[in-house]
C-alpha cells in the first residue's frame, strides 16, 4: 500500500500487489477507508477493473488547479505465449487494464470540459509502467536504480494515452523497493518513491519519502527525497 498525504489534513492511498495476500478483501478494506474522516480514498467504479480507481481534485474558488489520479494495478496478470518475453504463457507482474485506461480518458475530458480548460494531472499506482525501463542512469533528476525494474511485459497503452491527453505530467509508482529514481521521458516525469519501513526487502540508506512540492499557481512542481533511519 502506498499512501500520499496533502498539507497532512488529507490522506489518499493505492492498493499495492501483496494486499490481495490477505483478507479481509480489498472492496471490504476500501469500505473501511472511505468511512474515515479526511480520507479521499474511493472505491471506483464497479465496471473499472480493480479497486482504487479515482481521481482527487485540487479546487480553488470552483475551479480545478490540478487533478491526481489513482489506479489499482492489481498483483499478478495472466500472459498468452504469444506476449513478448513470455514463450510460455503463465503469470507475471499486472497491467493496467483498458477498462481502467477509457476511465482515465473519460475522467479527463470531463473535467476539461466542466471547466472550460486543460487541467494538469498527476498519477500515482503500484507497480511501473513498462516505460520505466527506458531509464538510464545519465537521465536521472533525481535518485538511482539499484534493482530490476519490475513492469509488466505486456504494454496495454496508459503512457500513450497519457501523451495524447497531455494532462498528466508526472507518475508515480513503488513496488521495487530499491529503485528510487525519477528520470523525464517524453515530458513526462516517471518516478519511483521511497520505502518505509523495516518488512520485506531493504536497504538502509533508501528508507523515506518522496515529497512533490508545487509552485504558487500549481503549474510546476518539484520533487525530492526525504530520508529517515529506523533503529
Amino acid at each position: 500500500m502506498q499512501i500520499f498525504l496533502i498539507a497532512i489534513i488529507f490522506l489518499f492511498f493505492v492498493f499495492g500487489n501483496h494486499e490481495n495476500d490477505i483478507k479481509p478483501s480489498l472492496r471490504e478494506i476500501a469500505s473501511v477507508f472511505e468511512k474515515k474522516e479526511n480520507c479521499l480514498f474511493r472505491e471506483g467504479f464497479k465496471n473499472v477493473s480493480g479497486v482504487g480507481n479515482y481521481v482527487v481534485n485540487v479546487v480553488e474558488n470552483s475551479d480545478i488547479k490540478y487533478s491526481f489520479y489513482m489506479f489499482d494495478s492489481h498483483n499478478y496478470g495472466f500472459y498468452l505465449p504469444s506476449d513478448k518475453k513470455q514463450p510460455l504463457g503463465g503469470t507475471d507482474w499486472a497491467y493496467i487494464k483498458k477498462s481502467q485506461i477509457d476511465w482515465y480518458e473519460r475522467t479527463v475530458k470531463a473535467i476539461n470540459a466542466a471547466v472550460g480548460h486543460p487541467v494538469d494531472s498527476l498519477a500515482f499506482f503500484h507497480i511501473p509502467l513498462p516505460e520505466y525501463r527506458y531509464f538510464t542512469p545519465e537521465q536521472a533528476i533525481i535518485g538511482e536504480q539499484r534493482e530490476d525494474i519490475c513492469s509488466p511485459y505486456k504494454n496495454t497503452g496508459l503512457f500513450a494515452k497519457m501523451e495524447e491527453l497531455g494532462s498528466t505530467k508526472g507518475v508515480f509508482v513503488g513496488h521495487d523497493h530499491k529503485n528510487n529514481f525519477a528520470f523525464e521521458y517524453d515530458s513526462v516525469v516517471l518516478a519511483y518513491g521511497l520505502k518505509t519501513g523495516r518488512t520485506s526487502y531493504y536497504d538502509e540508506d533508501l528508507q523515506g519519502a518522496l515529497v512533490i512540492r508545487f509552485d504558487k499557481d500549481m503549474k510546476d512542481f518539484t520533487i525530492e527525497h526525504l530520508y529517515s533511519e529506523f533503529n
